[in-house]
């Protein structure tokens, strides 16, 4: 019955609470929420990226942000009947003690503890002179390591307390030894002032993205800023969301009296995943040493400037799609540029991977996808042939053939081969602009390829009903077009590996921040492009084309292995800017490896000269294919002149 009647008091006081006083409870509930403090986020680690063999292209270090409770260590007491600060000189001497020699100085902390608008702060990062901004400061970032110091500072600390204590203990208790006893009884004191003196300092844990090859591969990584956040270029912004992971968050409160607090609630984060590439570092590094020794060797060479426009390099594997590497000049360390602005238009200049994003006439490299769409249409057949007087006469236009004598007659081979404008001409005539605009499109021109990277351009075809009989005529031979090296690169693939169009790929796998698979990322076949019978007559035109065509500067000597030259002039018209290109696959029968280099106006007399990115990409090859184990299928030739040549002895 006395329970019974407690009960009944209790709820007709929360009534008449609720009733007489819900506003000033409702007050006090909302002061309460304001008391609760959130300390702060709990930072996921980002995921790692890794390449083909597990190196670490990208990863998160933790590092962490030194603060100060300035409110906490300014706290005063009273003592022997006046006001004390008794933590400012403790804990800004330890502070000064352990980073003065990052520019923390106890002089400038001081002013902190007199200003109105810092006194009273519950958090304050410290900022140091920033070396690389003269008159600008920045937070002090700290490792680990440098974060130990403090601990061992405060443990060399506790030693002397002990040492002190220990030391009082063994002096006898007794009037002889009085004053002794007060000496050591005043350095006791001091000794738990010191360590008890210490305050209020914060170290707010963050990741800081790492990229242990700097400039290699940077192409592909892509960036993160200084806030950790995807820039919108390469592995690092498309799978961003994967990367990320999720932060967790801790709050702690406390009573409105209490010092210390009360209670702390914590949700872990998740970390972010971990993304397995088919990027090889080691190929990575051979194509970029051979891009360097081409910018190197030609700077200044004819004319006062760099040694191209642009030099861009893909190695890719023709039969899964899967990118082994993907490098231009110039490139960027990503481990500096994650400190600048973000939305800088010179930055955005710099992160754009030429090989995905940067738009072009591609040339003559487009040729066998020209003929492919004859044979399908079959507009012509194998055993055509074609006469090549030099040029074709295209509504009043005379368009030349690199050689302007003529070929004479050519057979379909040769045309590709000795990569005849004249003859592809007539063949586009044949076909007509509905046939090469359908089969350009199905091939991936004027399209995204869907590549796993961020950035990617889709290129500019005519459209069919805007053709005229010159821009078919020169769009047979890839000019007035406009497409990106991967679409090139995949274009040629699907003629390499049978017909099979496969979405380019540069992730293998996906990983959970414990290990374990969560994705394998197969193959994509996106569509067939010309039948297995035509990929074989095409991949032997080009193989023709190493073996005594344009492209038998790309030849490295045992392998077989086919190929396709472009030498695509630059508008306006006329002024003699060319890109020059190569692409090429080995070995013949089953290929393993496809490589395409673009040499944007190169900085000698004659632009118009496919040797320097057959040189590019054969100096790759010599160096990737036995670090691949791909093995030579052909008997070694004598050394010739060909074979000898090289960028530095054109």
């Amino acid at each position: 019955m006395a329970v019974l009647l407690v009960f009944v008091c209790l709820l007709l006081r929360v009534l008449y609470i609720d009733v007489a006083n819900g506003e000033e409870y409702r007050e006090k509930v909302l002061e309460n929420t304001r008391n609760m403090f959130r300390q702060g986020p709990i930072y996921a680690k980002r995921g790692d990226i890794l390449d083909a063999n597990g190196n670490i292209l990208a990863t998160s270090v933790k590092k962490y942000r030194l603060a100060i409770d300035v409110k906490l260590i300014g706290t005063t007491e009273v003592k022997d009947g006046e006001e004390t600060t008794p933590y400012i000189e403790p804990t800004l001497r330890a502070l000064e003690n352990l980073y003065g020699s990052y520019g923390v100085s106890a002089e400038e902390l001081r002013k902190l503890f007199s200003d109105e608008k810092t006194k009273n702060a519950g958090y304050y990062t410290i900022r140091v002179a920033d070396e690389d901004d003269p008159g600008k400061t920045k937070a002090l970032v700290l490792t680990a390591t440098e974060v130990e110091k403090f601990s061992l500072y405060k443990n060399v600390l506790s030693e002397q307390v002990k040492t002190a204590s220990d030391a009082l203990e063994a002096i006898p208790d007794d009037e002889e030894h009085a004053k002794q006893r007060r000496g050591a009884e005043s350095r006791l004191a001091a000794a738990r002032s010191s360590l008890k003196g210490i305050v209020g300092v914060i170290f707010e844990d963050f990741y800081d993205r790492l990229y242990p090859f700097g400039a290699l591969g940077a192409e592909v990584i892509g960036i993160t800023s200084s806030e950790g956040t995807a820039t919108g270029y390469g592995l690092e912004s498309f799978y961003n969301d994967e990367l990320n992971g999720r932060e967790g968050r801790r709050y702690s409160y406390w009573s409105e009296n209490a010092s210390d607090y009360i209670k702390r609630s914590i949700i872990q984060p998740e970390n972010g995943h971990t993304l397995v590439t088919s990027v090889d570092i080691n190929i990575e590094r051979i194509v970029k040493e051979e891009i360097d020794r081409y910018m190197e060797l030609y700077d200044g060479y004819f004319e006062e400037r760099e040694a191209a426009d642009h030099v861009g390099v893909i190695v890719m594997n023709p039969e899964d799609g899967r990118v082994l590497a993907m490098a231009a000049d110039g490139s960027f360390d990503p481990n500096m540029l994650g400190k600048t602005t973000k939305n800088d238009p010179m930055m955005e200049k710099v992160l754009a991977n030429y090989c995905i994003s940067s738009g072009y006439e591609p040339g003559s490299t487009i040729k066998p996808v020209t003929v492919a769409a004859a044979l399908e249409t079959e507009s012509v057949f194998a055993d055509a042939h074609f006469m090549c007087d030099g040029f074709e006469m295209v509504d009043d236009t005379r368009i030349k053939c690199a050689e302007e004598d003529g070929h004479g007659l050519l057979s379909l081979t040769e045309v590709i081969s000795n990569s005849c404008n004249d003859g592809i001409m007539q063949i586009a005539a044949k076909m007509g602009k509905e046939n090469l605009s359908r089969y350009q499109q199905a091939f991936g021109f004027g399209m995204r390829t869907g590549i796993d990277l961020s950035g990617e351009a889709s290129g500019i075809l005519f459209k069919e009903n805007d053709m005229s009989s010159l821009e078919l005529a020169t769009a047979a031979f890839g000019q007035g077009i406009n497409c990106t090296m991967i679409q090139e690169a995949a274009a040629i693939s699907s003629i390499v590996n049978g017909g099979r169009w496969l979405r380019p790929l540069v992730v293998s796998e996906i990983r959970g921040a414990d290990g374990e698979t969560i994705l394998k990322k197969e193959p994509i076949l996106e569509k067939k492009t010309v039948s297995a019978e035509n990929a074989l007559f095409l991949k032997a035109a080009m193989k023709e084309a190493v073996k005594s065509g344009t492209a038998r500067y790309s030849k490295v000597n045992g392998y077989s292995m086919g190929g396709k030259t472009g030498t695509a002039e630059k508008l306006p018209r006329g002024k003699g800017d060319y890109l020059v290109s190569f692409i090429g696959f080995v070995p013949y029968e089953e290929p393993q490896l496809l490589i395409y280099v673009v040499v944007d106006e190169p900085n000698v007399a004659a632009q118009d000269d496919s040797r320097f990115p057959q040189w590019i990409a054969r100096n790759i090859l010599k160096k990737v294919l036995p670090y691949l184990g791909i093995e030579p299928d052909e008997e070694l030739v004598p050394e010739n002149e060909i074979l000898l040549s090289d960028i530095d002895n054109p």
